[in-house]
């Protein structure tokens, strides 16, 4: 009997563990109903996106004494509204967000976001952070634009640099004058293009060359154009920051009452000193000078770096023309872009520009769609980021571009 007791008492127990076991099952089943329930009411299934061709790049950057400095522009062709700048040191996932006191392009407000190959800050100034490490440091920089009232961070477009922080100034002010040159000009619309780097003081007074002011500038960068009569003229440009000082000087003669002797050619793109990704746009100016009601355009050509010289046939049998076009540039480096005029007299003019072609490793595009940018993608050289051309592990070449295009005219 007392036998049966203990079979009966181990059978009990037994049954109550199975009990436990299946009202732990159902409990979580429950829980887990109601949680995908209020997931799939609360959480939106269709999470806004970027476009496609967001393309934010970082134009000038400079980290010293204490201070992070950069310019941003636009290459994409949607307006952005704001970006987060982060910046960490190399090796490290985590950046520190260095603009979250304001991540919005406030100063493009009234344009509803900064527009398509604008620049920010508006003012063309830099726009300076705090920031004390020194040493290699990764800046990344994001942007995001609204999309149904809601502020979107795009995953897709991030881009990042490479940068040397360092204490003091950087050699101090940097001046540049790109145009005008020291030369005599045929025509009144003349191109006031410099910049200044490094500086908390930007000043540029143009001015006869007997001292009477024209216009002063107050601006760090100048691109514009200025229509002047004859006479002799001075660029003076000045850089300050504390007590270092940088200045440039450029004297230079508008006579537009005579013409010159040869056809005219004026290149309008790319500008002298520039950076520009390939295709490189074109754009110049040319006709004949008066010469007689017979005189026309025999033909125009253009010879890029290290090639033969390209007839352009939509010159020929002209007054004047204005042409367009975008040219492959497939040597990343210093390059040089000559334009040459031939007239139905004989008379030629020729000119010639340099400018900066960036390497597929230094441009701040991701080429090879892999969502790694320059010095972050593997298929980039650490050793020799300005001359590597492959950003792909495949070898191939974003700049190996044949086409030219076709010259547009622009009358």
């Amino acid at each position: 009997m007392k036998e049966m007791k203990g079979l009966l008492l181990e059978d009990k127990k037994g049954l109550s563990v199975m009990i436990g076991y299946v009202l732990l099952v159902v409990i979580g089943i429950t829980l887990a109903v109601l949680v995908y329930g209020f997931l799939k009411i609360y959480v939106p299934t269709n999470q806004p996106s970027c476009p496609d061709n967001i393309a934010l790049s970082i134009e000038e950057f400079s980290c010293s004494d204490g201070a992070l400095e950069l310019t941003l522009m636009n290459r994409g062709l949607f307006n952005l509204d704001a970006a987060y700048i982060r910046i960490g040191e190399e090796g490290r996932v985590f950046r520190e967000l260095i603009n979250s006191q304001d991540v919005f392009f406030s100063d493009w407000a009234s344009e509803e976001g900064l527009p398509p190959g604008e620049i920010w800050p508006k003012s063309g100034n830099p726009q300076s952070y705090p920031f004390t490490g020194l040493g290699p440091h990764i800046l990344e920089v994001q942007p995001a634009m609204y999309i149904e009232n809601e502020l979107v961070l795009c995953n897709e477009a991030i881009i990042t640099q490479i940068i040397q922080c360092v204490e003091g100034e950087l050699g101090g002010p940097q001046v540049s004058i790109y145009s005008p040159q020291e030369k005599i000009y045929s025509t009144q619309e003349i191109l006031i293009n410099f910049e200044i780097l490094g500086a908390s003081e930007c000043i540029g007074i143009l001015s006869y060359t007997d001292g009477i002011e024209i216009k002063e500038y107050s601006s760090c960068t100048i691109n514009e154009i200025q229509n002047l009569d004859s006479g002799d003229y001075t660029l003076n440009v000045t850089g300050r920051s504390g007590d270092d000082e940088k200045q440039a000087i450029v004297d230079f003669i508008v006579d537009n009452q005579q013409l010159p002797d040869g056809p005219y050619l004026n290149i309008y793109f790319p500008l002298s000193g520039e950076r520009y990704i390939n295709p490189v746009p074109v754009e110049f100016s040319a006709g004949v000078s008066g010469l007689g009601d017979s005189t026309l355009l025999a033909g125009c050509w253009y010879k890029k770096t290290g090639e033969l010289k390209t007839y352009i046939p939509s010159c020929a049998d002209k007054t004047e023309i204005v042409l367009q076009n975008q040219l492959a540039f497939n040597s990343p480096g210093e390059q040089n872009l000559t334009i040459y005029i031939l007239d139905s007299n004989g008379l030629e003019n020729v000119k010639s520009i340099l400018f900066l072609r960036p390497s597929a490793c230094t441009d701040g595009i991701d080429n090879d769609n892999d969502n790694l940018i320059d010095g972050n993608d593997p298929g980039c050289d650490p050793d020799n980021l300005e001359n590597d051309d492959d950003e792909t592990d495949g070898g191939g070449i974003r700049g190996n571009i044949l086409l030219d295009g076709i010259w547009t005219n622009l009358d």
